[in-house]
């Protein structure tokens, strides 16, 4: 199990730089949306996945993605470093609003994605 948890983290953070990278090329933008479209995309698919485990997966297999896979691809860090970036750079608007959109768009997504479940 170790080595598909391995597997899946590595997959999942090539995931999330390609994602962010995409979103920040589509849509250039001093906020950070390459972020916001890699935990909200995440929060959607961890809702998903949560929403489905009662349907009899092995445990390992949920183990490996999500800590695995979405684990590495959601980031916690660089969200609170941009966070603090905007807000250093006098942006107290931007912080707000990506602290806002992050948290409640993360977790209305995650409750959506297990609805669709």
């Amino acid at each position: 199990m170790l080595l598909w948890f391995a597997v899946a983290g590595l997959l999942g953070s090539l995931a999330r730089y390609w994602t962010s990278r995409a979103a920040a090329r589509l849509v250039p933008s001093e906020f950070p949306l390459g972020t916001l479209a890699v935990n909200w995309s995440g929060s959607f698919l961890t809702g998903l996945f949560a929403g489905t485990v009662g349907l009899g997966l092995p445990h390992a297999t949920t183990v490996v993605v999500l800590s695995g896979f979405l684990g590495a691809y959601t980031t916690f860090s660089t969200f609170t470093y941009e966070t603090v970036a905007l807000l250093r750079s006098g942006e107290r608007g931007k912080a707000l609003w990506n602290l806002a959109l992050s948290a409640l768009g993360g977790a209305g997504l995650a409750l959506l994605g297990a609805l669709v479940a």
